[in-house]
């Protein structure tokens, strides 16, 4: 789940403002704008979901649902157009980098509320390896993506598929 989300982070992160001009034909500020609230998103999702964990949802099935609300977002950003209004392709960033970029700490203190007695530091330091995995992979097979398909869709689609894929694993793995 750490690698998938992670590559969706970053995909957000490197794609949203090329996917933005280059095919839609949004302007540099509008397209930065979205990155910006994307990013603002993540900012205040980073605490929400800590908060939400904390009080009203387990940890692991939170992290299933924002993986399939992460998908939701990344599947809006597949039909983005030059006619969306701002205000809705904003709302779609600022959900998608709640959700996208958001989820990280929830799976770190879940990971060391989870390890071993003593153990949280290799545990949680072996979990960021496979991570930052994603980090490193995501953009690259993104990249990859867009050019044999000539779409920045694609690797949408395929990354938020990856998305609603680990989050349903999740909510499976509650029952």
């Amino acid at each position: 789940m750490g690698f998938v989300y992670a590559a969706m982070q970053m995909c957000l992160m490197s794609f949203l403002v090329v996917y933005l001009t280059e095919a839609l034909g949004y302007s540099l500020i509008t397209a930065g704008l979205a990155l910006t609230t994307a990013n603002a998103g993540g900012i205040i999702g980073r605490i929400a979901w800590g908060a939400v964990a904390d009080h009203w949802l387990p940890p692991r099935r939170l992290l299933g649902v924002i993986g399939i609300a992460s998908a939701a977002c990344a599947f809006a950003a597949v039909a983005f157009s030059a006619a969306w209004p701002l205000a809705a392709l904003l709302a779609v960033a600022a959900c998608f980098g709640a959700t996208a970029i958001g989820w990280n700490g929830v799976q770190l203190s879940e990971i060391a509320r989870r390890a071993p007695s003593g153990q949280a530091g290799a545990i949680t330091g072996a979990s960021g390896f496979i991570t930052f995995a994603g980090v490193v992979s995501g953009p690259p097979l993104f990249a990859l993506l867009a050019a044999v398909t000539d779409s920045y869709r694609t690797g949408f689609l395929v990354f938020g598929t990856a998305c609603l894929i680990c989050g349903s694993a999740l909510l499976r793995r509650m029952k």
